[in-house]
């Protein structure tokens, strides 16, 4: 069994003090420390303990807020405005919209120019030569209300080979027409087929000219008058159309040495236009 040298060290005091005492010695102080007990060094320092309070974590930084929105890297251009034009299929019931929107879109005019080829009708004063045909320039333009100014000319000419004419026999007779316009027309719808009305001021210079042999014979005559008008446009692409016209004027007249004749028409042609 092991014995402590802490539990020896009481029973060696007393082994020494017994021993002076008999011999009447004097206790060394020397003798006496080495009989006191040694401090260990494990004693002396004490054992460490677990500390049992709770340490709080470190405080993290807040988490930065997070979006699911998406932010452009530009600002977006704004949406074109509303603008007039055509649809030639998927037309919207509210009417026409922006380019951007769907549908296929033909994009607004600002005017149309149109080459009429047709036909006029004359008073019967005219025969023969009361039917001439018709060649004619017009040019319109379109605004927002479907509205505009129009104006151009138009050309007729007639000719009869070898016809009777009193009192002068055989002869070759010519009709010719210049005539300048200048009016309101209005489109009534929008899209790929447009009906449309006008109205307005003419100006007709009208000449015949009779050939007997050699010798000539010229009148003329000037007036204004009225006219009126309607049609129908048919969209080919979006630049070029074909369109059908009904037109005819009113309080014009003809004048031959005095006599004044009824100089209104009525004339058709068929148009080949286009759109800028």
């Amino acid at each position: 069994m092991r014995v402590s040298h802490k539990a020896l060290a009481p029973l060696s005091s007393l082994i020494l003090l017994a021993s002076c005492a008999a011999t009447s010695a004097p206790i060394s102080p020397t003798a006496l420390a080495l009989t006191t007990p040694l401090a260990s060094p494990l004693a002396a320092t004490p054992a460490p303990t677990a500390s049992l309070t709770p340490v709080a974590p470190p405080e993290m930084a807040p988490a930065a807020a997070t979006s699911t929105s998406y932010v452009p890297a530009f600002a977006p251009e704004p949406l074109a405005a509303p603008q007039r034009g055509y649809y030639d299929r998927d037309r919207r019931p509210d009417g026409p919209t922006a380019p951007h929107e769907e549908g296929r879109y033909t994009r607004p005019v600002s005017g149309r120019a149109t080459f009429h080829f047709g036909g006029r009708r004359l008073d019967d004063s005219f025969k023969p030569t009361e039917e001439p045909g018709v060649f004619g320039v017009s040019i319109n333009s379109v605004g927002s209300n479907r509205l505009g100014v129009e104006g151009g000319f138009q050309f007729a000419y007639d000719e009869e080979r070898d016809v009777q004419i009193a009192g002068l026999g055989r002869s070759d007779l010519e009709l010719s027409q210049a005539e300048i316009f200048l009016g309101l027309r209005a489109e009534l719808t929008d899209g790929p087929v447009r009906p449309y009305l006008g109205v307005g001021g003419t100006w007709i210079n009208t000449e015949t000219r009779v050939r007997n042999g050699g010798d000539t014979g010229r009148q003329d005559s000037n007036d204004f008058g009225m006219y009126a008008q309607g049609g129908l446009e048919f969209d080919l692409t979006d630049t070029f159309f074909l369109g059908v016209n009904y037109r005819q004027t009113f309080d014009l007249s003809y004048d031959v040495d005095g006599t004044r004749f009824d100089g209104d028409y009525r004339q058709v042609t068929v148009s080949l236009g286009l759109s800028f």
